[in-house]
């Protein structure tokens, strides 16, 4: 689940060609950017405005939500499961991500053995990866980030918290009993932070 707000970037339609090679995972967006030139039968598009959006968020939430920047939508991520629930009912997982990658064959990596032996998975060993998490679709996990600290603060706030990839982690590491499948899969390129699989700083450039 995307929610984007705005106008497509350039690199859109092979953001989507990259979609349409993984037929057995569906992408959901809620977005007022129309329909893209490439198509793909397992994208759906939930065409709303920005405005309406922040409606749905205040609605469901019971919260003052009007940031002026779509942006701050990225606080949303550890909450889309709960917003929304109706959308990934029938779902055995649903999860959320960015559109700044391409991706390669997504199931070679999360078989059915490996979705049947945790409940979230990330593509970095020590954080949640804000451009592609998933989540065991259960009650418990669409309800995970009601356990941050000042949850509804934060996404007052208007400015952006960085809760997906900064307190909503420290709740997911906390809790016991989700097992977690946190694996790095070099999906960052040009990091400052983290080397390449060969262990040095040496990047793909193209």
């Amino acid at each position: 689940m995307i929610p984007y707000f705005g106008r497509w970037p350039e690199w859109f339609n092979l953001f989507v060609e990259s979609c349409k090679w993984n037929p057995e995972v569906r992408w959901r967006f809620y977005t007022d950017c129309g329909e893209p030139e490439n198509w793909a039968d397992n994208l759906d598009y939930v065409h709303i405005s920005f405005e309406d959006y922040k409606g749905l968020v205040r609605e469901r939430f019971s919260i003052p939500f009007n940031p002026t920047d779509s942006y701050k939508l990225c606080d949303l991520k550890p909450c889309l499961g709960d917003l929304h629930g109706r959308d990934i009912a029938g779902y055995p997982f649903y999860g959320y991500g960015d559109i700044d990658v391409i991706y390669g064959k997504v199931r070679n990596f999360y078989t059915d053995e490996v979705l049947a032996a945790s409940d979230i998975f990330s593509t970095h060993a020590t954080i949640l990866s804000g451009h592609l998490a998933v989540f065991r679709n259960t009650p418990k996990m669409q309800h995970l980030y009601e356990r941050i600290p000042n949850y509804e603060h934060l996404l007052r706030n208007p400015k952006v918290a960085g809760i997906s990839e900064g307190d909503f982690v420290d709740v997911v590491k906390s809790d016991s009993t989700a097992r977690r499948l946190f694996v790095e899969r070099y999906s960052t390129v040009l990091s400052p932070l983290k080397k390449w699989h060969d262990g040095t700083m040496n990047y793909p450039q193209s």
